[in-house]
């Protein structure tokens, strides 16, 4: 019976140092990466819902162009790639709307979410340009605004002479 007693004292002791080791190992691995420049967000849903709600907002052609000549924003174009061949904005990058769920995690690999982000689509009643950006406001993306009927306007506006 004494022999029963001392095996359950040294199993409860050990398990008892056992869970205290993983738990301090888990706080430390925790804290490290709260510390980390690219440290790994356990919450994703949490921090997407803490951005803009209401999503994109509509931006001028001149405005997006003086954020683009100032290098401070992305274009998109949210037409398909067949469409973007065809012409789109000098500068801009093809981003069809979509296939925003098969692209968006290398987006977030290479920018930030403070990138101002522009995207374009063409035409009065198209409204790919208007769901991407919807689509980046809840991605996380801070400041996204959409050019309706973009790529005419712009055409428009610098018309080839």
């Amino acid at each position: 019976m004494k022999i029963y007693t001392n095996n359950k004292k040294n199993f409860n002791q050990t398990f008892s140092e056992v869970a205290a080791i993983i738990f301090l190992s888990f706080f430390i691995a925790i804290l490290l990466n709260q510390i980390r420049p690219n440290s790994i967000s356990f919450f994703p849903a949490t921090k997407i819902n803490e951005h803009k709600k209401e999503g994109a907002s509509e931006i001028s052609v001149a405005k997006a162009l003086l954020i683009l000549k100032n290098k401070k924003g992305i274009l998109l174009d949210a037409r398909s790639a067949a469409i973007f061949g065809k012409g789109h904005i000098p500068g801009a990058l093809t981003f069809y709307e979509k296939d925003f769920e098969e692209r968006i995690e290398i987006f977030l690999l290479q920018n930030d979410l403070e990138t101002i982000v522009i995207t374009y689509c063409d035409g009065d009643q198209c409204d790919l340009a208007k769901n991407l950006a919807d689509k980046f406001c809840f991605a996380g993306y801070e400041n996204v605004f959409y050019m309706e009927d973009g790529w005419s306007r712009w055409k428009k506006a610098f018309k080839e002479k």
